[in-house]
């Protein structure tokens, strides 16, 4: 069984709890839409030891695909396919503090949540 196998097993079973912790953030986040994204980071051309290439990053519209850019002086940045920085998003997450929660009960908050071939799911 390959990585993205194993992985599918997970998040078919419903112990994903990563899926589980994406979807709560964005509920229109479907099984088969994490799955596509997970196929294409576990396809990372990196082979064992060596350095990974592909992340997957959750935004509040979906998911993203990620480059990790690595230098030779060991620097790693993590950009968009386009070029552009990799910086997170912003969520709202539910705060029980009422001097920071907004009417709601929430809060605004920014979350560099991104997934690579090599984290568990």
């Amino acid at each position: 069984m390959n990585n993205y196998e194993a992985k599918e097993k997970i998040v078919l079973a419903g112990k994903s709890k990563i899926f589980k912790n994406w979807q709560e953030l964005l509920p229109n986040l479907t099984e088969d839409m994490f799955l596509e994204s997970l196929r294409w980071v576990c396809e990372d051309p990196a082979k064992d030891g060596e350095k990974l290439t592909r992340e997957i990053g959750l935004t509040k519209i979906g998911i993203v695909k990620l480059i990790r850019h690595n230098s030779s002086s060991g620097l790693v940045t993590i950009r968009h396919e386009s070029g552009k920085l990799w910086s997170g998003d912003c969520f709202r997450v539910p705060c029980n503090n009422p001097d920071y929660a907004d009417a709601d009960g929430t809060i605004v908050q920014t979350f560099k949540l991104s997934l690579s071939a090599r984290d568990r799911i």
